[in-house]
C-alpha cells in the first residue's frame, strides 16, 4: 500500500487474450486500488529487461515486490522472468508477499518453466502436464471467509490444470472433483491458485452467461479473492447473496436473499440496493454491458450485528425492452473507519485521507437477465453498426400482428437525425435509413412497435458513424491485430496503441471463422456467443478510431490444392478442369465475399497465404490424363520420377502446373470481379528458395489474378549467415526487388511483409532499432504498402518487447505526416535488369537439402553464426549477386525471365548469373537486344534450353574475341565483348560465390574491388544510373510525383555515418529540400548533371528527404462563404506560396475543421496535397453539427506554416 492509502497489485498477464478481467473486477471494489501491469508475450521476451542498475518497480530486488500488497501472474509463463527475478519473487514471497496464480495460455503446466522454485510459497504443486479437458461447473467445495456472499455454484470450465494441494491448503472450489481454486496461509501472507486452464464468456458480457468467466457472480468473486488476499479488514460485509432459485424466478421478477454481517455498531450503516438499466443498442451491437440509469433503488437501515433482507427484484420495464440490468448491493456507512498504510511509522496524514471510494464498504456487482417478452423479431441487414455518409442501412421488423412500427436515429446528445414508419399487417417489413453528412461518432437506433392491441415494444441498436477515405490517398502501414478475450476498452486502447505507440495505422484481422455464424439468422441475435456478435462492432471500432482493416492468414479464396489449404496435401477437387469447377469457387467465395465486402475501410485481404504446389498436389483424374494426352503424346509423369531429368518431359510437366494453377487463379478472379468487384484480393508470395524437385510456383502468373502483391520478408534468416554484418539486409533487397517485378510489369500496388518478431527463436535477440532500418530501405524499394508481421499475441516462436515495437513506432511517427505525400509518389523503373531464370529453376533444380537436425526449426536453432550458405546451399543461388548489383548500380530491377520475354526489352543492361539454361526465345530476343546496342552481364554459359538441346547462344555473342580482360580478384575475372551495337561483360567465375566469399571473410579490400571493378565495368558499358550514393551499407532511391521527389534513405552499417546522395535526370529542377523526418533544410549541391546532398545517420535510422522546384514561405486558408447552414457545402481554398508567388510541384498540408464546441471533425479536413500552390476544397457539414463559430485550420509539419480563418453556422 502506498502513503495515500490505495492498495497496489502487480499484474502479469498475456497483452491480448485477458478473460480474467481483474482490472475490471476491481473497478467494483469499495476500497482503492492500482494496477502495475506488465503484459507478457512470448516465454524468451523478458517481462523485466536487465538494467545496469534494478530500478524498475519489479527489478530492484525483494523490496521492489514488497511495495505490491499482491502479485498476480495469469496465463504467463515463469520463463519470461530472469533467475534473479525468480529469486526476488520467492523471496517477497517469503517475506509475506500475498500471490495469485491463474491459468491460461502459457500458465501454471502449460508454461515452459516450472514452477518449482517459488513452490513454497505457493498452496499447490504444479506438474508440467497439459491441461486435463473438463466440461462442468464450478463448485463451492468448502465453506471459507472469501466465499462469504457468494453463490454455491458458477459457470462452467472446457479445460483444468491439474495441480496437487499442499497438505496445509484449502480446496474451495472445484470441477468433477478437481481442485479449481486453492489457497494457503504462509509467511504472514496469504496464496491461492485458480487453475482454470479455459472456459467461456467475459465478465463484461451479460448476455453469455454460461461460462466460467462470464457468470454473473465472477466478478465478485475474484473481488472476493483480492479483498481476502490482501487481508483488507471490511467494517461490514456481506454475508449472504442468494438468488432465489428457479422456483421463485418469473420471466419478469426474481427474487435476491441478502445478509449483512456488522461487528460493530457503524453510524448511518445501511444496505443499499440499486438496478440499473444496461445500453441495448450497444450490447446487441457488439459492445460491453455499459448501464446508463438507475431504474430502481431501495435502502433499508442496519441497526443490528446481523441483517437479513429479501429483496423481489421485477422488469421496470417488461415486454418492452430486452431485460437485462445491473444489480448492485452496497452496505454503506457514513464515516468508514481509516486505517493507516502499514510501515507508515505514525506519519502525518491529511484530514481527507481515506482508503474508501465512497460510503460503501463492502459491494456486490451482477448481472440479472428478465425474460424477454418481447414478441416481434428484428434483424438489422448484415448486423452493420458502422455507416457514412451516403450508406443505407436497414432493418426488417417482423411484429406477432399487425402494427405500426417506427424507425428513428438519434445522436449522442438525443437529437433526431433520421426516421422511417412503416404499417405491417403482421409480416416481416423493412425499413431504411438513408445516412447523410453527421457528425462522427455514436448513434443509437430506436424501433417501436406498436400493435393494434395497444401493446409497445422497443428495440434499440447502436450505430457509429465513422469516415472511410480512399485507401490510395494515404501510405499504409498494417500489423496483425487479435481483438482476444479484451473488454471493448481495451480494445479501443489497444487500437489507438498501434498507431501512437506502434505507427501502425492499418489493423489486419481476420474474420472468415465466423461468417458461417453471422449469416445465420435461425439464431436470435442476443442468443450468440461475444465472438459472433463483436465480428461487426470490432471493425467498426477500427473505422470509428480511423484506421484502415486489412486481412491475413484468413480463409483461403482460390480453390487449388496448395500450401496454404490444407494436410494432407492431395490433389485439387474438383479438378480445375472438371464442369463442375466454376460453380464450386462460386459456392465457395460467394459467402466470403459476401462477409468481406461488409467491412468499411478494409483496403485488401489475403488469396492464400504463400500458394505453392507440392507433387501431392498433382492432378491426375481422367479428364487430366486425357488433355495432357492430346497436348504432349503421353501420360502425366510422376514428378519425383522426373529429378534429373533435363529434356522436354520435364518442361512439359512444369508448363502444365503452370498453366493448371493459374486456371484456379483466374477464375477464382472472374468469380470475385462478379460477385464483389470493389473488394481487393491480395497474393502473399513465396520466393523461389526451394528446388523444383520439391515445390512448383508460379506466382509470375498467379499475381496477375491478384488487385495487389505481397511477401513475407525475415531478414533473419539469413541472419544466420556470417556475411550478415557486411550485407545484413540481402534478403530484403532481393524480396523486395522480385516483387516489384512483378507488380510493375502487372501494374498493382506491392508491398512486403516486413519482420517485427524481436525473438523468433530461443537464441536470437533483433539488434536496437533494425526494424527501423528495414523499413527505411524498403521505402527506397518503393513499396507501395507495407504489412507487417507484428503478432500481438503470444506463441512459442513469435513476438516483440514493447522497447522495440515502441523504437518502430517512433520513428515511424517522425514522417507519419508525410504518408499521403508518399502514396503519391513511386520509384522509377530500373535501367539494369537482373532476371530471375525460370528456365534455369525448372530444368536445373539444386539438390533440396538440410544438414542433419536442421529440420523445422532447428534451421533456425541450429545455425546461428555458422556459414550456412556454404556449408549447406540455399537453393536459390543468386541473393547476393543481387546484392552486389543494388550496392553498385542502384538504379536496378529484378525481372522474371518469361515476363521479360512479354514485352519489348527496353533495359540498358541486363544480367544473368549462375545459369545454365535458357529458353529458346529468351535467348532469341537476348541476342537481338545485344546487338541492338543493350548490355547482357554475365557469370556463366547458358547454353540448353528448355527441351534440354544445345544453343550456341554465348558462343555467338562472344565469337569475335575480348575486347578487354583482366583480373578483378583471384579466381575472379573478366572479360568484355562487343556484338553488333551491344556489348557483352562476362565475369569468369560465380559472382554470388565470389561476393559471397568476400563478404565472409570479412575483408573490405576484396568486397570494395569486385564492387568498384562491376561498377566500371558497367560503367564503361554505358550504364548510367540516375541516383546513387557513396555508401555501399546505405540505402536510398529516388520516388517520384507530380512535382515531388522523395528520396528515402537508410545506415544500414555498424555504426553512424554520412552519406552523399546523388540523383540525376529528374522531372524538374530542384531549388529547395528538406529533411523531413528532422523538419530540417538540406542544402543541394550541383554533382556534374546532377544535384547532390549529405545526411548523417545513426545506425539502423533513415530520413526522407523532399526535393521540391520551390521551396514554400507562407500557406493561407479562404473560405468561399462564410456564412454556413448544417448539412450544407462548405467550400475553401489553400495556398501556398514562395518568393515569387505560388509555389510549383506538390506540398502537403494538414487542415483541421473544429466546431464551438472544440471537436474536431476529422470527414471536414485531413492531409491534402497541394500541387502548384492552391487546392479547391469542399464537403459537406454535419445536418446535426454545432451552431456558432467555426475555425479552419492549416498547418504544416516540415516548415511550421500556419492559416486560421473562421466561419458561421447557423
Amino acid at each position: 500500500m502506498d502513503p495515500a492509502g490505495i492498495r497496489e497489485i502487480m499484474l502479469v498477464r498475456p497483452h491480448v487474450d485477458n478473460p480474467y478481467q481483474l482490472e475490471a473486477a476491481s473497478e467494483g471494489l469499495a476500497y482503492k486500488t492500482r494496477f502495475n501491469q506488465y503484459f507478457f508475450n512470448t516465454p524468451w521476451i523478458p517481462l523485466w529487461p536487465a538494467l545496469p542498475q534494478r530500478v524498475s518497480t519489479a527489478s530492484e530486488g525483494y523490496p521492489g515486490w514488497l511495495q505490491h500488497d499482491l502479485a498476480i501472474f495469469a496465463g504467463v509463463d515463469l520463463e519470461a522472468g530472469g533467475e534473479r527475478d525468480v529469486a526476488h519473487f520467492r523471496s517477497a514471497a517469503e517475506r509475506g508477499l500475498a500471490v495469485l496464480l491463474c491459468g491460461g495460455q502459457f500458465g501454471l503446466g502449460h508454461g515452459y518453466r516450472v514452477w518449482h522454485d517459488v513452490e513454497g510459497a505457493l498452496p499447490a504443486h504444479v506438474p508440467v502436464a497439459k491441461a486435463d479437458d473438463v466440461d462442468a461447473k464450478v463448485r463451492v467445495a468448502a465453506a471459507h471467509p472469501l466465499l462469504r456472499g457468494l453463490p454455491d455454484a458458477f459457470g462452467g470450465i472446457t479445460a483444468l490444470h491439474p495441480i496437487e494441494p499442499a497438505a496445509d491448503a484449502a480446496v474451495l472450489l472445484a470441477a468433477d472433483d478437481k481442485p479449481v481454486l486453492a489457497v494457503t496461509e504462509r509467511f504472514g501472507a496469504r496464496q491461492a491458485i485458480l487453475a482454470v486452464a479455459g472456459a467461456e464468456g467475459m465478465s463484461c458480457d451479460a448476455l453469455d452467461a454460461s461460462g466460467f468467466y462470464g457468470h454473473p457472480f465472477y466478478g465478485d468473486l475474484m473481488r472476493q479473492l483480492m479483498t481476502w488476499l490482501m487481508g483488507v479488514e471490511l467494517p461490514m460485509h456481506l454475508s449472504k447473496v442468494e438468488p432465489g432459485g428457479d422456483a421463485s424466478a418469473t420471466s419478469d421478477g426474481q427474487v435476491v436473499h441478502v445478509g449483512v454481517a456488522m461487528p460493530e455498531r457503524a453510524e448511518g450503516a445501511r444496505l443499499r440496493c440499486s438496478m440499473r438499466a444496461v445500453d441495448e443498442g450497444r450490447l446487441m451491437a457488439g459492445g460491453d454491458t455499459v448501464t446508463t440509469q438507475t431504474v430502481v433503488e431501495q435502502t433499508w437501515p442496519i441497526d443490528a450485528s446481523t441483517f437479513e433482507a429479501t429483496i423481489e427484484l421485477a422488469d421496470p420495464a417488461a415486454g418492452q425492452c430486452h431485460g437485462v440490468y445491473e444489480v448492485e448491493l452496497a452496505v454503506e456507512m457514513d464515516d468508514p473507519p481509516n486505517a493507516p498504510p502499514p510501515g507508515s511509522f505514525g506519519m502525518s496524514l491529511p484530514p481527507q485521507w481515506t482508503s474508501w471510494k465512497h460510503k460503501a464498504v463492502d459491494v456486490r456487482r451482477f448481472g440479472v437477465r428478465f425474460g424477454d417478452q418481447r414478441r416481434s423479431r428484428v434483424t438489422v441487414k448484415d448486423w452493420t453498426c458502422a455507416v457514412s455518409e451516403g450508406d443505407r442501412w436497414s432493418v426488417r421488423v417482423a411484429p406477432p400482428g399487425a402494427a405500426s412500427v417506427e424507425l428513428d436515429v438519434v445522436d449522442g446528445a438525443g437529437r433526431a437525425v433520421g426516421e422511417a414508419a412503416v404499417e405491417s399487417d403482421g409480416g416481416e417489413r423493412e425499413l431504411s435509413w438513408s445516412v447523410p453528412a453527421l457528425a462522427l461518432g455514436d448513434y443509437t437506433a430506436r424501433i417501436t412497435v406498436t400493435l393494434t392491441t395497444g401493446d409497445v415494444e422497443r428495440f434499440e441498436y447502436g450505430l457509429k458513424v465513422v469516415h472511410v477515405s480512399d485507401a490510395e490517398e494515404e501510405f499504409h502501414v498494417a500489423g496483425h491485430f487479435r481483438e482476444g478475450r479484451s473488454s471493448e476498452v481495451e480494445l479501443a486502447a489497444r487500437i489507438d496503441g498501434y498507431l501512437d505507440g506502434y505507427g501502425m495505422d492499418t489493423l489486419s484481422i481476420p474474420v472468415a471463422g465466423r461468417g458461417d455464424a453471422l449469416a445465420d439468422e435461425s439464431t436470435p441475435w442476443h442468443e450468440r456467443t461475444l465472438r459472433v456478435r463483436r465480428l461487426r462492432y470490432v471493425d467498426a471500432m477500427v473505422t470509428a478510431h480511423g484506421r484502415r482493416l486489412w486481412a491475413d492468414f484468413d480463409a483461403y479464396t482460390v480453390l487449388l490444392a496448395t500450401h496454404g489449404t490444407k494436410e494432407p496435401y492431395l490433389p485439387t477437387e474438383p479438378c480445375v478442369h472438371h464442369p463442375d469447377y466454376e460453380a464450386a469457387v462460386r459456392e465457395r467465395l460467394t459467402p466470403l465475399l459476401a462477409l468481406q465486402r461488409l467491412r468499411k475501410g478494409l483496403i485488401s485481404r489475403e488469396i492464400i497465404d504463400e500458394p505453392h504446389l507440392y507433387p501431392a498436389n498433382v492432378c491426375r483424374c481422367a479428364i487430366c490424363q486425357e488433355l495432357y494426352e492430346q497436348r504432349y503424346g503421353e501420360p502425366i509423369p510422376i514428378w519425383d520420377d522426373l529429378a534429373g531429368d533435363q529434356t522436354t518431359r520435364r518442361w512439359r510437366l512444369f508448363e502444365w502446373l503452370e498453366e493448371y494453377s493459374a486456371r484456379a487463379f483466374e477464375t477464382m478472379r472472374g468469380v470475385k470481379d462478379e460477385l464483389a468487384p470493389e473488394l481487393h484480393l491480395h497474393n502473399v508470395a513465396v520466393d523461389r528458395l526451394f528446388s523444383s524437385n520439391f515445390m512448383f510456383n508460379g506466382m509470375h502468373r498467379w499475381a496477375k489474378w491478384g488487385d495487389e502483391i505481397y511477401m513475407a520478408c525475415y531478414p533473419w534468416s539469413y541472419l544466420v549467415w556470417r556475411g550478415r554484418h557486411q550485407a545484413p539486409h540481402s534478403q530484403t533487397h532481393w524480396i523486395a526487388a522480385w516483387i516489384r517485378g512483378l507488380a510493375r510489369h502487372y501494374d498493382i500496388p506491392w508491398g512486403v511483409f516486413m519482420e517485427l518478431w524481436e525473438n523468433d527463436i530461443p537464441n536470437r535477440q533483433m539488434l536496437p532499432y533494425w526494424p527501423v532500418g528495414q523499413f527505411y530501405a524498403l521505402l527506397a524499394e518503393g513499396v507501395t504498402r507495407m504489412n507487417t508481421f507484428y503478432i500481438s499475441y503470444g506463441s512459442e516462436v513469435f513476438g516483440i518487447s514493447e522497447e522495440r515495437v515502441r523504437e518502430f513506432g517512433s520513428e515511424v511517427g517522425r514522417i507519419r505526416p508525410y504518408f499521403p505525400l508518399l502514396a503519391q509518389t513511386r520509384r522509377p523503373r530500373g535501367r539494369l535488369a537482373f532476371m530471375n531464370p525460370w528456365c534455369q529453376w525448372v530444368m536445373d533444380p539444386a539438390p533440396h537439402r538440410l544438414p542433419p537436425n536442421h529440420e523445422g526449426y532447428g534451421y533456425y536453432r541450429m545455425s546461428r553464426g555458422a556459414p550456412f550458405d556454404g556449408q549447406w546451399p540455399h537453393e536459390n543461388r543468386r541473393m547476393l549477386a543481387y546484392e552486389l548489383m543494388h550496392r553498385t548500380i542502384r538504379d536496378v530491377e529484378q525481372v522474371d525471365e518469361q515476363l521479360l520475354c512479354e514485352r519489348t526489352i527496353d533495359y540498358q543492361a541486363i544480367v544473368i548469373t549462375d545459369c545454365r539454361f535458357l529458353m529458346g526465345r529468351t535467348m532469341q530476343q537476348l541476342g537481338a537486344y545485344v546487338e541492338a546496342g543493350g548490355v547482357l552481364v554475365l557469370d556463366c554459359d547458358p547454353a540448353r534450353d528448355e527441351t534440354g538441346a544445345r544453343r550456341d547462344f554465348v558462343e555467338r555473342l562472344t565469337q569475335d574475341g575480348p575486347t578487354e580482360q583482366g583480373v578483378i580478384v583471384p579466381g575472379l575475372g573478366y572479360e568484355r565483348f562487343t556484338f553488333g551495337r551491344g556489348v557483352v561483360v562476362r565475369f569468369t567465375a560465380s559472382l554470388q560465390t565470389a561476393y559471397a566469399d568476400a563478404l565472409e571473410s570479412g575483408r573490405a579490400g576484396i568486397q570494395e574491388k569486385i564492387e568498384t571493378a562491376v561498377g566500371r565495368l558497367l560503367g564503361d558499358a554505358g550504364l548510367r544510373p540516375r541516383w546513387q550514393v557513396d555508401r555501399g551499407d546505405f540505402d536510398a532511391a529516388p520516388r517520384l510525383g507530380d512535382g515531388v521527389c522523395l528520396v528515402p534513405i537508410t545506415n544500414l552499417g555498424e555504426a553512424q555515418a554520412a552519406v552523399e546522395v546523388t540523383l540525376r535526370e529528374l522531372p524538374f529542377e530542384p531549388r529547395f529540400a528538406i529533411d523531413l523526418t528532422r523538419a530540417a533544410p538540406v542544402e543541394l549541391g550541383p554533382q556534374g548533371d546532377g544535384v547532390s546532398f549529405v545526411v548523417s545517420l545513426r545506425r539502423y535510422h533513415g530520413a526522407l528527404v523532399a526535393l521540391l522546384p520551390d521551396g514554400p514561405r507562407t500557406c493561407g486558408v479562404v473560405v468561399g462563404n462564410r456564412h454556413v447552414q448544417a448539412g450544407g457545402p462548405l467550400k475553401y481554398e489553400l495556398a501556398v506560396e514562395g518568393a515569387s508567388g505560388p509555389i510549383r510541384g506538390a506540398y502537403l498540408l494538414d487542415v483541421t475543421v473544429i466546431d464551438p464546441d472544440g471537436q474536431a471533425h476529422r470527414q471536414l479536413g485531413g492531409p491534402v496535397v497541394v500541387h502548384n500552390g492552391t487546392a479547391m476544397i469542399e464537403r459537406t457539414l454535419p445536418v446535426n453539427g454545432a451552431g456558432g463559430t467555426w475555425t479552419i485550420s492549416v498547418a504544416d509539419a516540415a516548415l511550421g506554416l500556419a492559416a486560421t480563418t473562421s466561419f458561421e453556422v447557423g
